[in-house]
This record gives structure tokens, sequence and C-alpha cells, in this order.
């Protein structure tokens, strides 16, 4: 019998795509620490004179653009009654979601102070971009937890509060989701 063979180089090997995934965790680690302490310009040379940079560019529309699909194909699925992407309605739901929440990280990072991100909400100011976009922000990202409650009950034939119950039978429309659940109880017991 023969021992059972081992590999000659027993090293531990990362793979590439797996250290320069590190690298940049890395970077991005430190590049977070300069910014929240030595501010926004330390880390991107933007200033009061030029406040919205390739960064902010970067940060709005790659979520927004990406959410903003995942908006028309719900929109298609649910307002237009196209059956054919019901299958991707779901996901698509997700990736809008993921989509505003990379805008809320970024915006985050492009306030400087994240203890901060309720303010737009309460202290209005209608003339600052950054109020418009707080609000759109706040709007669809509240449009998408719902619509993602929605679309999982219809998926399962039922409505979203645990107490109600619905036949399968029953077609699932948009306004049925957004009463409340005791709405939903005393029509159906009159």
């Amino acid at each position: 019998m023969s021992a059972p063979t081992t590999p000659a180089d027993t090293t531990l090997r990362v793979p590439v795509w797996r250290t320069i995934f590190y690298l940049l965790l890395a970077a991005g680690a430190v590049l977070t620490v300069i910014r929240f302490t030595q501010g926004l310009g330390a880390v991107t040379n933007l200033s009061d004179s030029y406040p919205w940079g390739l960064w902010v560019g970067f940060d709005l529309l790659c979520g927004v653009g990406l959410a903003s699909g995942g908006f028309v194909v719900t929109a298609a699925v649910y307002v237009l009654n196209i059956e054919r992407l019901k299958p991707i309605a779901r996901p698509a739901i997700l990736t809008a979601f993921l989509g505003y929440l990379l805008v809320v990280v970024a915006l985050m990072f492009d306030l400087g102070r994240p203890w901060n991100i309720w303010h737009p909400l309460i202290m209005w100011n209608p003339s600052s971009v950054m109020f418009e976009v707080a609000w759109c922000v706040t709007l669809y990202s509240t449009v998408l937890w719902r619509s993602a409650g929605c679309s999982s009950s219809a998926s399962a034939g039922t409505a979203s509060c645990a107490s109600s119950t619905r036949s399968p039978s029953r077609s699932w429309s948009p306004a049925s989701c957004c009463r409340p659940c005791t709405s939903r109880r005393s029509a159906r017991s009159t």
C-alpha cells in the first residue's frame, strides 16, 4: 500500500481577485476614516467653490439609475399588466431597493455627519438640492419597501397582514396591499 500523497507546496494561496477585493476594501476603509475626520475635500478635492464633482454624480446617478430600472419593470408588471415580465418583478424590486440603499449610503458620505440624515425631513429648505434628493430617496424607498411586501404577499396568494386570510384564487391588486389590515377584515366580515 502506498501512503496518501500530499501536495509539495502547502503555502496559502489567495486568488488574485480576492486579493484585489481586500485591497480595495482596505483602501475604502482608510478613505472613509479620512473623509469623516478631515472632510470631503481631503479625499475628493471638492470645496465650496466646486461642491458637486464626479463624486456626487457617480454616487447618485449609479444608485438612481440602478433603481429606475426596477421601477420601470415593476410599473410594467403591476400598472400596465404585462404578464410576461411578472417572473422578474420581485428581483427588479430588490434591485431598485438596493440601488436606493446605495444612494442612502452615498448621501451619508456626502453629508459628512450621517447622524443628521433626518434633518431634510424636519427642517425644510425647498431651495436646497439636497432637500429634494433626500425627499425623493425617502419617498421612493418607502414605495419600494411597501412594494416588496406586496409582491411577496401577492406571490404567496396571501395578504401582507399575518392575521388575514385571502383565497389564492382572488386576484391581487396594488390597492389590496395598500389598505390597512383592519379595513380588509372589516370589509370581509360585512
